[in-house]
């Protein structure tokens, strides 16, 4: 199943599989053709349902999400996300900053906002490792793409590498996505139901083509 405990009502399917195992169905190929379709479908759930709450773009969220599918020593699948924390400069709130090199430190503070409710804007005020008004500066091995800047601090005492700017962030999808995973499960289970009878439908088909 998904790994966040997605589960077949067994005792209302209980006929249809009892007849299927008796015309000579596969069962565990049915539950693993069914899992392969359910997996897929459960991470463009997850990645709408965050995209709907968080200032993130469903795109973005499921390129962090990752899927194992089914095979046929392990009929489970599984859907976790990246742990690593998401860059605060992408929930900038305003338009976004096109920053060629070096730094900027802004006139105005610069404010985020991470969840879509009313009233999610705050103003960056640092942390305890840093000092200094808040600013941008352009990401090293920024990607095609992908954000070309963070919001950061300097450091008070050096970081690894003895870098001085520290990089702020916010939640990672991982922490996001244990948030919302109550919400779509019931969906997710709905739909692999209807993939557990799909499924063996289909290999009965395949076995006795008419």
């Amino acid at each position: 199943m998904i790994s966040y405990g997605v589960k077949v009502d067994e005792e209302s399917l209980a006929d249809s599989i009892e007849l299927f195992k008796f015309v000579g169905g596969n069962i565990d190929r049915a539950i693993q053709v069914a899992i392969n379709k359910t997996v897929p479908q459960a991470k463009t759930k997850a990645a709408k349902e965050i995209s709907t709450l968080y200032n993130l773009k469903s795109s973005y969220v499921k390129s962090k999400l990752n899927v194992r599918k089914a095979n046929r020593n392990l009929l489970s699948g599984a859907l976790w996300a990246a742990s690593r924390g998401t860059l605060l400069s992408r929930f900038e709130y305003g338009a976004k900053t096109s920053l060629v090199s070096g730094l900027v430190t802004p006139d105005v503070p610069i404010r985020v906002k991470v969840k879509k409710q009313k009233g999610g804007i705050r103003t960056v005020s640092g942390n305890n490792a840093t000092y200094g008004k808040p600013f941008l500066f352009r990401l090293k091995n920024a990607r095609a793409g992908g954000m070309s800047y963070g919001i950061g601090g300097w450091r008070k005492t050096p970081g690894p590498r003895g870098r001085r700017i520290e990089a702020f962030y916010s939640q990672s999808v991982s922490q996001i996505f244990e948030r919302v995973k109550d919400e779509v499960t019931p969906e997710i289970t709905e739909i692999y139901q209807k993939q557990i009878g799909l499924a063996m439908n289909y290999l009965l088909r395949k076995q006795y083509p008419s």
